[in-house]
């Protein structure tokens, strides 16, 4: 009977496949409560001098086989949508929260889309989180949780082919024809009462700007001179002063709601410690289209 229940006990020892996950706890618990076992059935001492060895053979590439494992196993991959244009704001949110997640051991992947399907397919969950929106987007958007702090401050701005007008703020664009980025909540709201022509992307809304099919164009003021420099627009100008400074915020997928702390708390150190402003002033520097 023993030397069945023997071979019975070496057959599961053996039998054991590693697990991915680290157990150090129980491993310990199973490598004593083995022991114990052992002194109970395996009664031969030869027995336990053959099967001692191999049991701990087969602990220790438990144990290798998990550290392995967890070692190799690669960080977490966020998928975040924004706006389809590679724009200077674009540009400077995503290396800002490449930063930022980078710091709590998550990467990202960015996905350009067009930008009224870029936020709803955050809000289904099919994307972990959108770059950049403006505030106040979670009372549409149920499933949104906007980060408390900004990832900067940007200037909004129009622009247009007219030599003469009289805009200096958003009730002055009312009798005008604009166009902007299809998705470009702060001009939604800022424009109820325009003729609106919506844009795939910014290149779109300036070239309906050349062709004089709209008066006005509004975007960043840094992605509309970025614009302008890059197909060498003639007779499109920046109109003076802003319409208004923007605060842009960063949003999750409400499954994510746990990393919300962390990421503020990032934020907030790249803020504080001038690693933000860098990043933005770098990106400005090298891009060929914003020198002078």
């Amino acid at each position: 009977m023993n030397s069945q229940l023997s071979a019975l006990f070496v057959w599961l020892i053996l039998s054991q496949k590693p697990r991915k996950t680290i157990i150090s706890t129980k491993l310990k618990a199973f490598t004593a409560t083995s022991l114990r076992a052992f002194n109970m059935l395996l009664c031969p001492t030869y027995l336990r001098l053959m099967v001692f060895p191999i049991l701990m053979l087969n602990v220790s590439m438990l144990m290798a086989s998990s550290v392995t494992s967890s070692i190799n196993k690669p960080p977490p991959v966020f998928n975040i949508s924004t706006f389809p244009s590679d724009s200077i704001l674009g540009k400077s949110s995503a290396a800002i929260m490449r930063a930022a997640y980078l710091s709590i051991g998550i990467h990202i992947r960015v996905h350009r889309l067009p930008g009224a399907r870029s936020i709803v397919e955050v809000n289904n969950g099919k994307m972990d989180a959108e770059l950049f929106r403006i505030k106040g987007l979670t009372k549409k958007y149920k499933h949104l949780i906007q980060l408390s702090n900004p990832i900067f401050i940007t200037q909004t701005s129009a622009f247009t082919h007219l030599k003469n007008h009289q805009v200096k703020n958003w009730q002055d664009l009312q009798s005008h024809s604009i166009s902007y980025t299809l998705g470009f909540k702060l001009a939604e709201r800022n424009t109820l009462n325009s003729k609106v022509i919506h844009a795939n992307d910014l290149n779109h809304a300036f070239r309906l700007l050349t062709n004089k099919k709209v008066e006005f164009v509004i975007d960043s003021q840094l992605n509309g001179l970025q614009i302008i420099k890059k197909q060498q627009l003639k007779g499109i100008h920046l109109v003076s002063p802003p319409l208004e400074s923007t605060a842009i915020f960063h949003y999750l997928n409400a499954k994510h709601i746990e990393l919300v702390p962390a990421l503020e708390k990032a934020l907030f150190k790249l803020e504080a410690s001038g690693e933000s402003a860098l990043i933005r002033n770098r990106i400005i520097k090298n891009d060929p289209n914003l020198k002078p």
